[in-house]
């Protein structure tokens, strides 16, 4: 019998990623000679989930995602993550046992990110989460991000064949993640502890959870 799948994002779902997005961020405006922004600010411009550029973009007035200026921008700010700030991050408590728990229940767990796919693979396997994981999707120069389901389409489904295509539940807490579950037909799982809008995600969602230990079975 195929087995139900779950479809994990990962900053904001998995893990609080929040304090080391605020510290790369600050220190990347401050050295590129911009005002730092607060940390209010950092956690409202990740609302919708659809990558750096776009993020960047709501906090550096007049830098578009299309800019040649925002890729520096963007690596910029990955150094300062990766050599700075990737240790503030940590699962949100009971993450382990919850995802431990739905993968004993016969779900089988993959992540679906638009976080660089170097990187998440590097944090799941530093945090001790990668063996939880049949298959890991990440932003790739090639593949288009969510809410486009090429992720999935071209990285998941090969990776993980014998699930039920009728029991698929995606799990994130923006609308870029709810728009791509419904995009390639799964349940739509808000997780409303993370930093998407409230209204918007809940009306985008089948489901609601308040905290990462109430992720459902599919």
């Amino acid at each position: 019998m195929n087995a139900p799948l779950i479809l994990l994002d990962f900053d904001g779902t998995i893990v609080d990623s929040l304090p080391s997005i605020v510290h790369a961020t600050q220190r990347t405006f401050v050295e590129r000679g911009l005002a730092a922004p607060e940390r209010e600010d950092v956690r409202l411009a990740l609302h919708d989930g659809r990558g750096l550029e776009f993020y960047l973009s709501r906090l550096a007035p007049g830098l578009s995602p299309e800019e040649p200026e925002m890729e520096d921008f963007i690596t910029h700010w990955r150094d300062i993550y990766a050599r700075e700030a990737h240790g503030l991050t940590r699962p949100f408590p009971g993450a382990r046992e919850a995802l431990e728990s739905l993968h004993a229940r016969g779900a089988v767990l993959a992540v679906v990110s638009n976080k660089n796919e170097p990187a998440l693979i590097e944090a799941l396997a530093r945090m001790g989460l990668d063996d939880l994981f049949a298959a890991v999707a990440g932003q790739t120069p090639d593949r288009p991000k969510k809410p486009d389901p090429a992720p999935f389409v071209q990285t998941i489904a090969p990776l993980v064949q014998d699930f039920d295509p009728g029991r698929v539940l995606m799990v994130g807490d923006s609308e870029a993640d709810l728009l791509f579950g419904r995009a390639i037909g799964a349940r739509a799982c808000f997780a409303a502890y993370g930093y998407g809008d409230p209204k918007v995600c809940a009306a985008l969602a089948d489901t609601v959870v308040d905290d990462v230990t109430g992720i459902p079975m599919p």
